[in-house]
């Protein structure tokens, strides 16, 4: 027989721990029954352990409060001292948790008189206590009694006992004391997490992430509930799911997403309406129980009037769900109209980032075109300038020729300026092709993409390319630290082959130097002939190694291509090219 009622108990445990609310109590009377009928003595095992939240979670309270007091009636006759205390624990829990702290304080009262402090039940015991204190908004003795039980768990090395220390975040939580309430949190999570107690975590988190957003640290806030999102135990208890919406219900209206908002709202009342629901059903299912077993008619009197006052308990219950849906409603309307006004502030700011857009392009593109414009122009006026000269040389020549006036020194001056004039004229023409040139690295390859390099090796590659392919015998990299950009390879390269081309020609030397230095969020590469010191100063046309036009013309790539800058700076004679570009570019 014995062995019978453990193994219904066994079944009422795991249809706790599976989430099987429905079954439970229903298998428990079933269980006691059989205790009863076969009068047996031995001890009535802790159902509930390991699954204490199945207390908080259930909605047939009426039925649970009367399963618990029928346990602690039988533990009294059969003078089961350890279970009484058990079980007048959970008794007291379930008052407080439904709605009378008052009547669980005097049950805990009672069971503290039947066991010896230095036991493992007592922690159990005073924990309760404290969520009775807690109930009864006395938060600070509470919390007094939460950290002496902690000690004594310690002391007692009872692990589940120290547990515990979770209860005082939760009261510094309703005291407004947010730093500690965080403090303690983070300590329960880490107990619990140990443990691997899911459902008692996820309380925790939610709970957490409640505190940061009363502590206005809102992106904590929102990392923090995202942990729990897509957690299987989350709905299975109506009240943790309802905490856990009203957490995403705040985020939601805070970070301006209103039709989260919204749906967060329509679950929250569902759910404040069935749990209400639930409540006084489960009253008036244990009325109609007890009526059922009544015998005599001043019971049912007296029952008949129970009942009148439960009836007016529905009709303020009625009269409150009314109050909610209306607020409800207005709250919804109020959302509604926060969403239009964002989306017509997010149209406006499109609209307005839109024109922004065209404005600035079309002034890169302005500038661009006057600056195009402007460099043109020096060439192409030097070549239209020669062009008159050499027709008018041409015409000189040509009527002294008819005139026979034409003598040899006459015609040896005329070759003379004609071979100064072609050769402005073709120089103009060369930086006219030049820049044209110079215009094309604006093309870029399909497919392009943005990659991370560490610019050592990349900058070592490059001398690699040049010494192999160029015929370029000497180039220095000197790299002061290593340093790792994101950039357009492509458009990089032909920027700094452009550069280091005109220090070849100009310097009229085979080689160059590359220096790589990190300076706070900056990076800068710098590009110079460091060793052609003595042919640029003493060559008066190496005074500037590249011209302005390339110049400009990779100024802008980089300016607006690359994210980053390009300068020139002169040293002691010799140009220095630095690309400058910011770390998180």
């Amino acid at each position: 027989m014995e062995k019978q009622f453990l193994e219904k108990i066994d079944s009422v445990h795991l249809s706790i721990l599976e989430g099987h609310f429905d079954d439970v109590l229903t298998r428990l009377d079933e269980a006691l029954d059989f205790y009863v009928t076969n009068d047996l003595t031995i001890e009535i095992p802790d159902i509930f352990e390991g699954a204490v939240n199945f207390i908080g979670g259930i909605s047939d309270s009426a039925m649970l409060l009367n399963t618990l007091n029928k346990i602690v009636k039988l533990t009294q006759l059969k003078n089961l001292k350890t279970a009484r205390v058990i079980y007048m624990r959970y008794y007291a829990l379930t008052h407080a948790l439904f709605g009378a702290p008052e009547i669980g304080l005097k049950i805990i009262e009672e069971a503290e008189s039947l066991i010896h402090v230095h036991e493992t039940h007592y922690v159990d015991l005073m924990n309760v206590k404290g969520i009775i204190y807690s109930k009864l908004n006395k938060h600070e003795e509470a919390i007094e009694i939460y950290l002496r039980n902690y000690e004594l768990a310690q002391k007692l090395n009872y692990t589940r006992g120290e547990h515990y220390i979770s209860n005082v975040g939760y009261e510094y939580h309703y005291l407004f004391q947010y730093d500690k309430a965080i403090e303690y949190l983070k300590r329960g999570m880490v107990s619990y997490s140990e443990v691997k107690n899911e459902f008692q975590l996820i309380q925790m988190i939610i709970q957490l992430s409640e505190v940061y957003f009363l502590n206005r640290s809102y992106d904590l806030a929102k990392r923090t509930i995202k942990k729990v999102r897509y957690s299987e135990v989350l709905t299975q208890n109506q009240k943790v799911y309802h905490h856990y919406c009203q957490v995403m219900y705040m985020l939601s209206k805070h970070f301006g997403k209103f039709e989260d908002a919204l749906y967060y709202h329509e679950i929250i009342k569902d759910l404040e309406i069935q749990m209400n629901m639930d409540f006084y059903t489960s009253i008036i299912k244990q009325h109609d129980r007890d009526v059922d077993q009544l015998e005599d008619g001043d019971d049912y009197k007296h029952r008949n009037f129970e009942l009148e006052v439960m009836s007016d308990k529905l009709r303020n219950t009625n009269s409150f769900l009314k109050a909610t849906l209306a607020k409800s409603h207005e709250m919804q309307q109020e959302l509604y109209a926060k969403n239009q006004e964002l989306e017509a502030t997010m149209e406006s700011l499109n609209n307005t980032q839109d024109r922004l857009l065209v404005a600035e392009k079309r002034n890169v593109l302005d500038s661009m075109f006057i600056n195009i414009a402007n460099h043109m122009n020096t060439p192409l006026g030097v070549m239209t300038t020669t062009t008159s000269h050499i027709k008018n040389i041409s015409y000189k020549t040509n009527k002294k020729f008819r005139e026979n006036e034409l003598s040899k020194s006459t015609l040896f001056h005329h070759f003379e300026e004609l071979d100064k004039t072609v050769g402005l004229y073709e120089e103009s023409l060369n930086q006219v092709i030049g820049f044209v040139d110079t215009l094309k690295l604006y093309k870029t390859k399909e497919g392009e993409e943005i990659v991370e390099v560490d610019l050592k090796s990349y900058l070592e590659s490059i001398a690699y390319k040049y010494k192999r392919f160029k015929g370029v015998e000497d180039i220095g990299i000197i790299c002061h630290e290593n340093a790792k950009l994101l950039i357009n390879t492509s458009l990089f390269e032909k920027c700094i082959d452009l550069v280091s081309n005109k220090l070849l020609i100009n310097s009229k030397r085979n080689g160059f130097d590359i220096e790589v230095s990190n300076e706070s969020s900056m990076i800068s590469v710098g590009i110079g002939d460091f060793t052609s010191k003595q042919v640029v100063q003493t060559a008066e046309v190496e005074t500037s190694l590249v011209d302005s036009y390339d110049f400009y013309i990779i100024q802008t790539i980089v300016e607006n291509l690359l994210n980053g800058r390009f300068i020139k700076f002169n040293d002691r004679g010799r140009d220095y090219f630095q690309f400058i570009f910011r770390l998180e570019s």
